[in-house]
């Protein structure tokens, strides 16, 4: 498996999860709501730390900087939905506004920057990369298990003050 193969895999349980949210209520919502921030903060991270360092020296430098705004909105979006109430009713079209976004960026990386990665990642490139992201990804899990944030958005700034 390569790192791009990874990552779409991510991008399944991340589109399972939102769809999962829309239909869910109660104490399931809960859950599911948990387990979507678990998943978009470990993705978002391992996106940011491995892929794209390497494509802001492509000609996909704009996109990789899009794809950084993009993760910001997603997580605000998030964070909005952990305040709401479970009787709230705008709840519905926050996670559909969420979707949306969430969708959209998905569809984007799929469409425009993983064939690109494809084209320009040797396959060494692509050996060094699923390695990294494997043994990252581990350790994002243990550090996100041993000290749940409170928000994404929490999440973004932890690994923020680590990488300085």
């Amino acid at each position: 498996m390569t790192i791009l193969t990874h990552l779409l895999a991510d991008h399944h349980r991340l589109r399972t999860l939102i769809a999962r949210l829309e239909k869910s209520s109660g104490e399931r919502r809960q859950q599911v709501l948990a387990d979507l921030g678990h998943e978009l903060a470990v993705h978002a991270s391992l996106e940011e730390d491995l892929l794209y360092p390497l494509l802001e020296r492509t000609p996909l430098k704009k996109k990789v900087r899009h794809a950084y705004e993009e993760h910001h909105l997603i997580d605000v979006q998030f964070d909005e939905l952990l305040v709401l109430d479970s009787g709230d009713p705008v709840l519905g079209d926050k996670i559909h506004v969420l979707q949306e976004i969430l969708t959209h960026h998905l569809d984007e990386e799929e469409e425009d920057v993983f064939p690109v990665v494809e084209k320009h990642l040797s396959q060494a490139g692509f050996a060094a990369l699923d390695v990294d992201y494997l043994a990252h990804r581990e350790t994002l899990e243990a550090d996100f298990s041993a000290h749940p944030p409170k928000s994404c958005q929490a999440w973004a700034e932890r690994r923020a003050l680590k990488q300085r």
